[in-house]
């Protein structure tokens, strides 16, 4: 069977891309011929690029206060650069890793032509449905531009994110999502909100980088001595501070992947894929604020502590409420007040039993995936049923 996937694969984050990979990997173990579409709306690249740059708000400082703007310019400098960097070379992993269609797309009308290439048409998974990211309102990461009775239309894990309503673009989105023949989401907040504004009942399933051992895409140790590994996007550097503590009572290095950490010993900030992965297999201790973070701690069977803000907290709070590890949640700005004794986790038994956990609802996932590219007998094209 001839798949095309839609998703996130090449923004500069190493989430989405895994999450791309796995589904695509997994596909392809069953037999499939599955692509990755190349769409890149031209709306997302610019956003992203521009994200490079400034932070929301650092533009109007740097204007209200010209003479900051020499004292900015090397950040504001090496923070593109970096960023570019590190885009560009994830973008070399993915397009040695997984199959891309040859033509690459700017614009939904372009995407049209794929219902003559793709037997089925899988979106997701990832924060597809959340209108408030970059991607912004883009119908076709609901497979607008394809013909539902001639190409089969599957939604694989999609999330809403943190968002609360779809508001106005609710009945525009029920009516394209009610379009496709299986639909699946990846957390318990969009199950929700699908069956509230939707008034679909869709199955939850997991995010596809369950469905891998990813050892073996571990590249080599890339630190000698014994490490915390430090990775997340924070809105100031006391989760950082608080994180060099940590290492320094445990007698650890601090070290950083993502975004350079003023305070860590070795910071990666341009880290590919593989180098990513292996710096969470090798850690001694992780901290994170990321969902993908905390799933290859569980995955790799790493302690861990994990932070998240109020408006940010539903994805990482529900995956460790699934794994039975909430007690490793911390919310921050409060957590900050809490002794450095609190935030270690040194055992790694919970994390285990997590693990274990998850077995029966990957297992779930995959067969809903199975279920999902085969028409069954007598099922009428045009779309889901109702609740």
């Amino acid at each position: 069977m001839k798949i095309g996937l839609l998703t996130f694969h090449f923004v500069p984050n190493y989430g989405a891309s895994l999450q791309c990979y796995a589904l695509w990997r997994h596909l392809m173990d069953k037999g499939h011929e599955a692509y990755v579409i190349d769409y890149r709306p031209l709306r997302f690249l610019y956003l992203v690029y521009r994200n490079c740059v400034f932070k929301p708000g650092i533009a109007r400082k740097l204007v209200r206060l010209p003479g900051t703007i020499k004292r900015r310019e090397g950040f504001i400098r090496d923070r593109w650069r970096e960023r570019i960097r590190r885009q560009q070379r994830m973008l070399e992993w993915t397009q040695n890793h997984v199959a891309l269609t040859p033509a690459r797309y700017h614009t939904r009308t372009s995407l049209a032509s794929l219902c003559d290439t793709f037997d089925v048409l899988i979106a997701g998974s990832d924060q597809i449905w959340d209108l408030s990211n970059t991607n912004g309102r883009d119908p076709a990461y609901f497979l607008d531009f394809a013909d539902n009775t001639t190409v089969r239309l599957v939604t694989y894990g999609a999330s809403a994110g943190s968002l609360e309503t779809f508001g106005r673009d609710a009945e525009i989105m029920a009516a394209l999502v009610k379009r496709h023949h299986r639909v699946s989401v990846r957390d318990q907040h969009t199950q929700a909100l699908a069956a509230r504004e939707f008034g679909l009942t869709c199955p939850q399933v997991v995010d596809p980088t369950w469905f891998l051992d990813f050892a073996p895409l571990c590249g080599a140790r890339l630190v000698d001595e014994d490490y915390l590994l430090v990775n997340g996007e924070f809105r100031s550097n006391d989760p950082l501070r608080r994180a060099r503590r940590m290492a320094d009572e445990m007698n650890l290095k601090l070290v950083s992947v993502g975004p350079p950490d003023p305070v860590a010993d070795i910071s990666f900030s341009s880290a590919r894929q593989e180098e990513w992965l292996s710096l969470h297999a090798h850690a001694r201790y992780v901290v994170t604020n990321l969902y993908h973070g905390a799933i290859f701690a569980i995955q790799f069977g790493k302690p861990f502590t994990a932070l998240s803000y109020p408006n940010r907290w539903r994805k990482i709070s529900h995956l460790l409420a699934e794994t039975g590890l909430t007690s490793r949640l911390h919310l921050l700005p409060d957590a900050l007040e809490e002794p450095v004794s609190h935030w270690i986790h040194p055992g790694t038994e919970d994390v285990k039993k997590g693990r274990e956990l998850m077995t029966p609802r990957v297992a779930q996932a995959k067969h809903f995936l199975e279920e999902a590219l085969a028409p069954v007998p007598g099922e009428e094209t045009g779309g889901v049923h109702e609740a």
